[in-house]
C-alpha cells in the first residue's frame, strides 16, 4: 500500500490546484497525490485505480471559479482515492453513476426553469423530469430517468444553456446505460430501448415544435434525442467488454457538462461540489460494505 504524506498533500493543495498536470509548485489532484506519495510528478499515480483517476481528473479539469475553490473541494477526494488500485471498482462506479443522475442532473434541469422566457408549462415539465431523476434507485431507473430528461430538455431548447442541459442529460443517460451494461447486459439493453423510445418521442415533439419555434430549435431537439439513442445503443452493444473506467470517465464528463450548462443560472462550483459529494458518498458506502463483510 502507498504511504501518503498527508502534511505535504495539504501543503500542495493550499497552493491551489490547476487544470492539467501543471508543475511541482501547482499541479492537479493526481499530481498532488503522486508527489505526496513520494513519486515524481505524474497524473497517473499507481496507487489510484484508473476509474477513480478518470473521474477525479475530469472534475479537476472542469471550469472552477478559482484554483483555491478547486483545491478546497477536491482534497477529500484525493485522500479517498489513495490505495484504490487493485480493488473491485464495480460497486463504486454504479453508485457514482446513479448519484450523478439523482443529485447533479436535477440541479441543471431546475436551473433552466428559472431562465427568462421559459413558459410555465415547460418549466413544470422540466421540474418533473428533475424530480424523476432525483428518486432513481437503480442503474436501469437512472438510465430511463436521464433519457426522459434529455427528451424533455431537447423539446424546450431556448438558448445555449438549455441546449447544454439537453446534451448533458443525453450524456448522463449514456454513462448510466454503460454502468448497467457492466452489471448485466440485459439491463443495459432495456436501458437502450428506453432511451430509444424517449428519443423517438422527443423527435416527434421537436417536429411539432417547428410551427412554434425556429427550425434550429427542432433540429437541436432531434439531434439531442438521437444522441441518447445512439449512446445507449452503443453501450448495450459493448456490454461484454465495457470497462468501468469508461463509465467513471463518462460520469465525470456529464457532471462537468452539466456544470457548464448551468453556468448562467447557477454557480458552477456548486454543481461540481455536488459531483464530488456523490463520489465521496460512494466511497463511504464502499467502506461500510467492507466493514460489514
Amino acid at each position: 500500500m502507498a504511504e501518503c504524506d498527508t502534511r505535504l498533500l495539504h501543503e500542495i493543495f493550499a497552493r491551489g490546484l490547476v487544470a492539467g498536470i501543471g508543475d511541482e509548485r501547482q499541479t492537479c489532484i493526481e499530481g498532488a497525490v503522486a508527489l505526496a506519495c513520494g513519486l515524481p510528478l505524474t497524473d497517473t499515480p499507481p496507487c489510484v485505480a484508473s476509474e477513480d483517476r478518470a473521474y477525479a481528473i475530469r472534475i479537476n479539469d472542469a471550469i472552477w471559479s478559482s484554483p483555491q475553490a478547486r483545491s478546497a473541494t477536491l482534497l477529500p477526494l484525493a485522500l479517498a482515492q489513495i490505495n484504490t488500485a487493485g480493488t473491485d471498482r464495480t460497486a463504486w462506479v454504479e453508485r457514482l453513476a446513479i448519484g450523478t443522475v439523482r443529485r447533479v442532473l436535477p440541479i441543471a434541469l431546475r436551473a433552466v426553469t428559472g431562465m427568462p422566457g421559459i413558459p410555465a408549462a415547460h418549466a413544470a415539465a422540466l421540474h418533473a423530469a428533475a424530480d424523476t431523476c432525483a428518486v432513481a434507485e437503480t442503474a436501469k431507473a437512472a438510465a430511463k430517468a436521464a433519457a426522459k430528461a434529455a427528451a424533455r430538455a431537447a423539446v424546450f431548447v431556448a438558448d445555449e444553456a438549455a441546449a447544454g442541459v439537453a446534451m448533458a442529460a443525453a450524456r448522463a443517460a449514456a454513462f448510466v446505460a454503460r454502468a448497467a451494461a457492466e452489471a448485466a447486459a440485459g439491463v443495459a439493453r432495456a436501458a437502450a430501448r428506453d432511451a430509444a423510445r424517449a428519443a423517438r418521442a422527443a423527435a416527434r415533439d421537436a417536429a411539432r415544435a417547428a410551427d412554434e419555434a425556429a427550425a434550429g430549435v427542432a433540429m437541436a431537439a432531434t439531434r439531442a434525442a438521437a444522441f441518447v439513442a445512439r449512446a445507449a445503443a452503443r453501450a448495450a452493444a459493448r456490454a461484454a467488454d465495457e470497462a468501468a473506467a469508461g463509465v467513471a470517465m463518462a460520469a465525470a464528463k456529464a457532471a462537468a457538462f452539466v456544470a457548464r450548462a448551468a453556468a448562467r443560472a447557477a454557480a458552477r462550483d456548486e454543481v461540481l461540489r455536488q459531483s464530488v459529494a456523490v463520489a465521496l458518498d460512494a466511497y463511504a458506502a464502499e467502506a461500510a460494505a467492507e466493514d460489514a463483510s
